[in-house]
């Protein structure tokens, strides 16, 4: 693909105009372990992420599973 023998990451957007895969579908995605690649062994990390403003307004809301570092690294955000 592309002269390439090995991808090492792809990155991947998708707006979604529907609302189908918002942030409560990926933490239910991520409680039911759909992120899990192998029977045994443990779950990649998964969390929420609020930014605000001073004043409390929120600025950024995301869901994230996984980190740049792991196999898995799945960022959803409003």
């Amino acid at each position: 693909l592309l002269g390439c023998s090995r991808l090492s990451r792809i990155d991947l957007a998708v707006d979604d105009f529907h609302g189908l895969f918002g942030r409560e579908y990926a933490k239910k995605a991520y409680s039911d372990d759909a992120f899990r690649t192998a029977r045994a062994g443990r779950a990649p990390n998964g969390g929420e992420r609020l930014v605000s403003e001073p004043n409390g307004k929120i600025i950024n809301e995301s869901f994230e599973v996984g980190s740049r570092e792991s196999r898995i690294y799945w960022r959803i955000y409003n």
